[in-house]
């Protein structure tokens, strides 16, 4: 009989074994289904070893049981989309966002977006807010919003994305209070950093310009810095948490934060489902918002 070998060359020998076996395609649908492919494939290695003992057996299949989990969590990590802010995809969102003001107000939207992938590092981004309703108790008003245009470019070296965005803003709402009232340029830089498939870490720098627009309405210059922390899980599940602190360089008067978290679930390799909840504070604090966005992905 064969001399029975070291417990971690058996392990080596049975991660090697499991990997490339039949079962390994399919790690990122089932782990369930691709455990129960996987572990004969981990006995035979074992037994043709030498392995005899069901102790040392308790012991080579906890550490091979690791592994495999892990190997599953990464590969279902990279299933959910539209949660890493470098990727460029092709898809189409409907955003409904409810938000409490001060002074008992408040401000509904629903929102259509649109993102077009041209290549692999551009992509295009169009946002029409098709109907808000804004309600107070001196006003109440219903209204399109202001028009958002975006061309977007992303490099990636290792496991760092770069990119840089130019954001345009026609002021086509249709009452004040749903809109701006003023045409704007807004470039922007981004970075994104990925610890691993389901932990990510990205900044953001925006500088938001008016060039034009209703004379009677505020100018627009503000700078926003936001990070944004992702994590994803085996179960096609995700969690965002997103903090920006927004300056105003006019008369460098106002100075808010705006604090979110996001939860959402992959229901399938083409839909994307979240909820977000968020708060600003500072000179521009609102009272809270909720946001509900389904992403069809093409």
């Amino acid at each position: 009989m064969a001399r029975p070998r070291h417990v971690h060359q058996i392990f080596l020998a049975c991660v090697q074994r499991v990997a490339v076996a039949p079962s390994w395609p399919i790690l990122g649908r089932d782990p369930v289904v691709a455990a129960r492919c996987a572990w004969p494939v981990a006995v035979r290695c074992l037994t043709r070893a030498g392995v005899t003992t069901m102790k040392t057996l308790a012991a080579v299949t906890l550490l091979v049981g690791n592994v495999l989990t892990c190997l599953f969590s990464a590969a279902l990590a990279q299933q959910v989309r539209g949660v890493n802010p470098a990727d460029i995809d092709t898809r189409f969102d409907v955003i409904g966002k409810y938000n409490w003001l001060p002074g008992d107000a408040h401000v509904f939207t629903t929102t259509l977006k649109y993102d077009y992938r041209v290549n692999a590092k551009v992509g295009l981004n169009f946002e029409l807010p098709v109907l808000g309703h804004f309600s107070s108790p001196a006003i109440n008003e219903w209204s399109g919003g202001d028009v958002f245009a975006r061309v977007r470019y992303i490099d990636r070296v290792g496991r760092w994305s770069y990119g840089g965005a130019i954001e345009a803003v026609f002021p086509t709402a249709g009452e004040d209070v749903l809109g701006s009232g003023k045409y704007q340029l807004n470039p922007a830089v981004l970075a994104v950093y990925a610890w691993s498939p389901s932990l990510i870490t990205a900044g953001v720098v925006k500088s938001l310009n008016s060039i034009g627009g209703d004379d009677d309405r505020a100018d627009i210059r503000v700078v926003e810095l936001r990070g944004i922390q992702a994590f994803m899980f085996p179960n096609k599940m995700f969690l965002t948490l997103d903090l920006k602190h927004s300056i105003e360089l006019i008369n460098a008067e106002d100075r808010w934060w705006d604090g979110a978290g996001e939860v959402g679930y992959q229901f399938s390799p083409t839909l994307v489902g979240s909820v977000r909840a968020s708060r600003k504070w500072g000179d521009r604090e609102d009272r809270g918002a909720i946001e509900i966005t389904i992403k069809n992905f093409f």
